[in-house]
């Protein structure tokens, strides 16, 4: 079973699209976070885009039920992130399991 190390090992433009980190020797947990989020955005996309259009689709329903209750800013970014992610852990699954045909 794949794990998600090397499928970013695999994926050699991934590292090269990805967003570079600040410049600075302490960069802020933010900046951190989406720079992690977008790599694994991009790594859900190599192995399947409809994987990654699932977790914007339920991204964007997170966003607006999280706007409805009046989350503030900060944690309406947590609630998208964790939203796109949700399905990351299919990433190490093998294909055979993946796209195991439903009875």
């Amino acid at each position: 079973m794949a794990d998600l190390k090397s499928l970013i090992e695999q994926s050699p433009d991934f590292l090269a699209e990805a967003p570079a980190l600040p410049h600075s020797s302490n960069p802020s947990r933010p900046a951190l976070q989406l720079t992690l989020v977008r790599r694994l955005m991009k790594v859900m996309c190599g192995k399947d885009a409809e994987l990654l259009r699932h977790g914007l689709r339920t991204a964007g329903y997170a966003w607006a039920l999280g706007q409805a209750i009046g989350l503030p800013s900060a944690q309406l970014l947590h609630v998208y992130y964790a939203a796109v992610l949700h399905d990351v852990g299919k990433l190490a699954l093998p294909e055979n399991i993946l796209r195991k045909d439903v009875l």
